[in-house]
């Protein structure tokens, strides 16, 4: 668009340009005729031929200035134009290079479109292929899970099967040393009927032989000390009633032995372990049929607690002040029952007062006879627990 407006302008430039120059040179023609003006010893004649010659010059030499000035594509035509051909000439043939190029890689494109359809079908086989594979997978997963289920289920009947054998066995254990415990224990009430008759009880159905403490929480601790405690106790009896050659006097049997352990591991706290004798044993004999008596430690009263008091008269026969003293730690004895304190199974009490201590404290009473009625409090005389004993204070106020 720029090159025809140039044109537009170009043109016109030249036209008025040449009909200058052809006026001018008119003009000059003219006068040089009429004034018969001379150049280079020209005649006038041929100075006016000169002169339009030079005028045609002139304006053909304007011409193609101006056509230089303005126009590229003229200084190319003029004098560019071999290198124009050979460029296009250079270009024709990179062009027809180009146009070869363009078809070889047209049927590489064509040969690698081709190929890559082929790729497509085959990963379209490959995906079928794979998908397949995948169901295959994903079924032999599920019949592995199957499978594994039914192993685990056949591993928990056989542990169910397992725990039930052991419970059966330890069923069986547990009623074979019934047995045996049962048939020791006739043998033993035959030979104690028969030793009533004759000899002399070492110990009494349900009496304690011995007692201790057991911190509770750990089963192995438990375990240990209560076996210790047992052994400890065999070894005691057997020096102390002279049973020579005998490895065990007293026989627990395990199923008790076991619940008692079970029963301390449970609670963490302090626990009073008591061996009580079965039955009526006599001096001599070598087999004490036992059982456990197990409960919790706790602290029931604190040094200086008051359990239980009354007022007397210090003026009644010391007979009676005797019998209302033995009332009175009646009354200790089941209040401390309700507290906590476990009675001895033999005697039903949780201590022993001695005679000693009753008749000093009725001397106390009797020392008071001039006033009204005195005051009588039975005090723990130290911190006291379930197990016992009870040791009291008599005070008289």
């Amino acid at each position: 668009m720029g090159h025809v407006e140039l044109g537009f302008y170009f043109i016109p430039i030249l036209l008025l340009l040449s009909a200058v120059v052809a006026y001018i040179a008119d003009k000059l023609g003219k006068k040089a005729g009429k004034k018969r003006l001379s150049i280079f010893g020209l005649r006038p004649k041929h100075t006016a031929i000169f002169m339009s010659v030079s005028s045609g010059i002139l304006i053909a030499t304007i011409t193609i200035v101006v056509m230089l000035s303005l126009s590229q594509n003229a200084r190319v035509a003029l004098f560019g134009l071999q290198n124009l051909k050979e460029e296009i000439s250079t270009l024709s043939k990179e062009k027809d290079n180009l146009v070869k190029e363009k078809n070889n890689l047209q049927v590489e494109y064509n040969k690698s479109l081709s190929e890559l359809n082929n790729l497509k079908l085959d990963l379209n086989d490959v995906n079928k292929e794979k998908q397949k594979l995948i169901l295959d997978t994903i079924k032999l997963k599920n019949e592995n899970n199957l499978a594994l289920s039914h192993v685990k289920e056949m591993e928990f009947q056989k542990s169910l099967l397992d725990e039930k054998i052991i419970s059966l066995n330890s069923e069986k254990e547990g009623l074979l040393n019934d047995i045996s415990s049962s048939q020791a224990l006739l043998d033993k009430l035959k030979t104690s009927i028969q030793s009533l008759r004759t000899g002399k009880l070492q110990f009494e159905a349900h009496q304690i032989i011995a007692q201790t403490t057991i911190q509770g929480g750990d089963k192995a601790v438990c375990e240990s000390e209560l076996n210790n405690f047992i052994q400890k106790t065999n070894s005691i009896l057997i020096n102390e009633l002279g049973l020579e050659g005998v490895d065990t006097v007293i026989f627990i049997p395990k199923q008790t032995v076991f619940d008692s352990i079970n029963m301390m591991s449970r609670n963490n706290m302090q626990f009073a372990v008591r061996i009580l004798s079965e039955g009526n044993v006599v001096v001599g004999e070598k087999h004490i049929l036992a059982s456990l008596q197990v409960f919790e430690n706790n602290l029931v009263f604190r040094k200086e607690d008051t359990i239980v008091s009354t007022e007397i008269d210090p003026n009644l026969d010391s007979n009676l002040l005797l019998a209302k003293l033995g009332l009175l730690l009646q009354e200790t004895n089941h209040i401390a029952k309700l507290r906590g304190l476990v009675p001895d199974p033999l005697t039903g009490t949780v201590g022993n007062v001695s005679y000693p201590v009753l008749y000093n404290a009725i001397r106390n009473i009797k020392n008071l006879s001039y006033q009204g009625k005195v005051k009588i409090s039975i005090l723990a005389a130290e911190d006291t627990y379930a197990i016992g004993p009870l040791h009291i204070q008599i005070m008289v106020n």
